[in-house]
């Protein structure tokens, strides 16, 4: 039998390095590609404040309407159905690492840095 875990996450946003001098998300040049104003700035905000997280054990929540996702396209505000590409990575780094299995879901929440590794096992443990 092979052992496997899941992770899901939501729509991703974000992934730059957010204020500089920051050691996580892809460099300043990931900002400089991205063409469009809107998705420019929730991008940059969404690095900034919203790399919180929110785990939830398996997969409870509905994926939202069409008109709630136009919503919160243009939005940084943290969203149980968004994620931040950077604890993306990091959930998938959490869950290899875990001892056994886990099947969870990534949301956002309001937070200025990324969970630390060890933050990422306890909420993971909490589960």
């Amino acid at each position: 039998n092979i052992q496997f875990s899941i992770v899901r996450v939501g729509n991703l946003k974000g992934g730059g390095p957010g204020d500089s001098g920051n050691d996580f998300g892809l460099s300043k040049a990931y900002y400089n590609a991205i063409f469009d104003l809107v998705e420019a700035q929730v991008t940059m905000s969404h690095d900034r404040f919203t790399l919180g997280v929110e785990c939830s054990q398996g997969d409870p929540l509905q994926p939202p309407n069409n008109f709630v996702a136009l919503q919160t396209r243009s939005s940084f505000d943290p969203c149980p159905t968004d994620t931040n590409r950077i604890n993306a990575g990091a959930a998938c780094v959490a869950a290899m690492l875990a001892e056994k299995p886990i099947e969870f879901s990534v949301g956002s929440a309001k937070g200025e840095a990324p969970p630390s590794m060890e933050e990422w096992f306890e909420m993971l443990s909490d589960l």
